[in-house]
C-alpha cells in the first residue's frame, strides 16, 4: 500500500492544492481528493475543476509512462444539485 501511495502522490498533491473541494465537519476541513485501495474520488465543485483534473492526469501520465497509468483517464462522473 505504501508503494501505491508514493506513486500517486505526484497526482494527488497538486489536485489537493488546486481544487476548491468541499468543506466537511464542524471545523470546515477542506477535502478535494480521497484515495483508498485502487479508487480515487475527486470532489469537483465548479466546471473549471474538470479541466484541472484532466491536466493533472495528462501531466501524471507524461511523467509516469507505462502500464501503471493505463486507464487512469477513465472516469465516472456524478453531479449533485
Amino acid at each position: 500500500m505504501t508503494l501505491y501511495a508514493l506513486c500517486l502522490h505526484p497526482l494527488l498533491g497538486p489536485l489537493e492544492d488546486q481544487l476548491k473541494g468541499i468543506n466537511i465537519g464542524k471545523q470546515g476541513e477542506k477535502i478535494s481528493v480521497l484515495a483508498y485501495a485502487d479508487d480515487i474520488t475527486v470532489f469537483i465543485t465548479c466546471r473549471g475543476d474538470i479541466e484541472k483534473v484532466h491536466q493533472a492526469i495528462r501531466t501524471y501520465e507524461r511523467v509516469n509512462p507505462g502500464d501503471c497509468c493505463r486507464g487512469l483517464g477513465d472516469a465516472d462522473y456524478a453531479f449533485g444539485n
